[in-house]
């Protein structure tokens, strides 16, 4: 199951390492102990501006979301 999981991986690294500036590696422990500044990377990585509402996301489970135009 492991041997799956590695290659599958590495089939996906690989596919963002030649997609260049169009593809971002996000890695979950960054996410986790990090979260605003990888949360910040990833929404410029997007061209999406930055919200408070994302460090508060549990807040607006239910809520109306908004989408940039």
């Amino acid at each position: 199951m492991f041997k799956i999981w590695n290659n599958q991986l590495a089939k996906m690294v690989n596919h963002c390492l030649r997609l260049g500036g169009s593809c971002t590696m996000v890695y979950y422990e960054r996410l986790v102990q990090r979260t605003e500044d990888e949360a910040s990377r990833i929404l410029r990585f997007l061209n999406v501006p930055w919200s408070d509402d994302v460090l508060r996301h549990e807040e607006k489970i239910g809520s109306e979301v908004k989408l940039n135009p």
